[in-house]
């Protein structure tokens, strides 16, 4: 008990501080004023990211697995733990035994007097059901198989199209308004799929969706400011809502692919949809002339960000790998809180260390967006439905 609970405070805290870590990264790489400017390679970025985090993914899974006891070594471990529970129990079990031998004498003679044809349906049907159950216990996963490659091209292809918006849109907006919109990604599950897969949500849902609008349009919203200010926004606006809406068809994509093949792992999808955003994002990254030529010079100017953005891969793939282990030991609506406060604690560490000035009206807006999140989170998991559930009246 003592370990597991030490286990989780472990996951909670690598997910908080990957996360942040990576965030911090981010923001100094792409708005600190380097030598020669800002850092415009958004593709660059991007490539070393994926490349990275899917290489970091595929070590530290192997390094893991490595460690796990083996199938063999559990099979040793139950078979003692049952072997002491029945030496236990032998005293008091002889009656039981007894019992048991005079129901299989009995089931016997019934069988004996029953036709053959009857006997022969029952002795099939045993034998099937002892071939499955030794399937079952057999039937171990195999890494690369399940899903086809093919299948992660177009998933790969959405994913680029969200990384390549959202980066891009930086240079027009700061980060907590990336990370408030970004975050907001149940608009686009709710409206992808009662518009496309034309599923229905609760009502609660659809009121969460209206609260992060709100947030959004509060949180951007600008009493004074020039005409380019304003396009600037609208712009970085609209960049973030096809990275969004791109994150939403990637989300239900990769449900429908994991329902479609209930066997397959999530982490061989994390590792090979990674390797194939490189390969996506490689030719966008030759065709643009300026990242091409100058970004040697600009890393002979500035060695640091070589450090910064492998180290920004690696968090990456850290944070994801944890939240893929962390699944397994809470539940989704816990999942959902962990996640969402952390996208919180990103925003506030960005405020407080890169000294970003919000207003009162912000702040509410922030609020709302969180609470709406959350709000979307517990309804999606049925909590409201269980804590306002009326229970059958006791009969006296």
């Amino acid at each position: 008990m003592l370990h597991e609970i030490i286990r989780k405070i472990i996951l909670i805290l690598l997910i908080y501080l990957s996360w942040t870590l990576y965030g911090f990264n981010m923001e100094k790489i792409l708005y600190k004023e380097w030598v020669g400017g800002k850092f415009v390679f958004p593709f660059t970025i991007l490539i070393t990211n994926a490349f990275v985090a899917s290489c970091v993914v595929f070590v530290l899974r192997n390094i893991f697995q490595f460690f796990k006891p083996k199938q063999s070594q559990l099979k040793n471990r139950k078979e003692k733990e049952n072997g002491k529970k029945k030496g236990k129990e032998k005293g008091k079990g002889k009656g039981k035994e007894d019992k048991e031998q005079t129901e299989t004498k009995n089931k016997k003679v019934q069988q004996k007097d029953l036709p053959n044809s009857q006997n022969k349906k029952e002795n099939q049907n045993e034998s099937t059901n002892e071939k499955q159950k030794k399937q079952n216990e057999t039937k171990v996963v195999s890494y690369y198989s399940e899903i086809p490659i093919k299948a992660f091209i177009f998933v790969s292809l959405i994913q680029t199209i969200s990384y390549s918006t959202s980066i891009s849109s930086h240079k027009y907006t700061n980060y907590p308004t990336k990370i408030l919109v970004k975050s907001c990604k149940p608009i686009s599950i709710l409206v992808l799929g009662s518009l496309v897969y034309k599923r229905k949500y609760p009502v609660l849902r659809y009121l969460s969706m209206i609260g992060m609008c709100l947030g959004i349009a509060l949180f951007s919203y600008q009493q004074k400011g020039s005409h380019s200010d304003e396009h600037n926004l609208l712009y970085s606006l609209s960049l973030l809502s096809v990275a969004l809406f791109s994150d939403g068809i990637y989300a239900q994509h990769i449900d429908n692919l994991h329902r479609k093949y209930p066997s397959s792992s999530r982490i061989r999808s994390m590792i090979v949809i990674n390797f194939l955003l490189v390969f996506c994002l490689m030719p966008l990254w030759l065709i643009n002339a300026y990242e091409r030529n100058n970004l040697l010079s600009f890393f002979k100017n500035n060695p640091q960000l070589i450090y910064l953005l492998l180290g920004s891969g690696v968090l990456s793939g850290i944070g994801q790998l944890v939240i893929y282990y962390s699944l397994q030991y809470f539940d989704s609506v816990i999942m959902s809180v962990i996640t969402t406060s952390r996208k919180f604690i990103t925003i506030l560490f960005s405020i407080v260390y890169f000294k970003h000035t919000i207003s009162r009206q912000q702040w509410a807006s922030i609020v709302l967006v969180f609470a709406s999140l959350l709000i979307d989170s517990f309804s999606k998991a049925h909590v409201f439905e269980k804590l306002f559930k009326k229970q059958p009246k006791k009969e006296k």
